[in-house]
């Protein structure tokens, strides 16, 4: 798969994700027992570490802060529109949501310093960089 092709392939993935938590996040309330009350902070929290992982990867994050911010904000004004179709606004939902950005952040940062080690040089170059000289380039010669 080249390059391009997997990059899109992470943009569509990533919105149909975003739309199906979207949707599902708005579909008309469904009274859930209470027995199973902290099951749903559980489900708010992986929904949001799919969706920051698959955001970061997707649009191949550099400032994973920045992400964070913006997809915990995200996660604020999804839990404030939820009053619109007769659901309950909670704060709890929210923290949940962002605990679950902040996972997802972090795996991905973890895997992306991991795979950086691994490709890494004794040198402390990185070997997933082409580092060959082009046909316009041409390697500098030592007399």
């Amino acid at each position: 798969m080249t390059d391009v092709s997997s990059r899109r392939w992470w943009s569509v993935a990533l919105a149909v994700y975003w739309l199906g938590l979207t949707l599902g996040t708005h579909y008309p309330s469904v009274r859930v027992p209470d027995a199973v009350s902290h099951t749903d902070k559980i489900v708010h929290c992986a929904s949001f570490a799919g969706l920051a992982l698959l955001a970061c990867i997707a649009l191949r994050v550099r400032r994973v802060v920045l992400a964070a911010i913006v997809l915990a904000a995200y996660a604020a004004v999804d839990e404030s529109t939820q009053q619109l179709v007769g659901r309950n606004s909670d704060v709890l939902d929210w923290i949940a949501d962002t605990v679950g950005v902040v996972i997802g952040c972090g795996v991905f940062t973890y895997c992306n310093r991991a795979r950086r080690r691994r490709t890494a040089r004794p040198d402390g170059s990185d070997a997933s960089r082409n580092l060959a000289p082009s046909p316009s380039r041409p390697a500098s010669t030592r007399p």
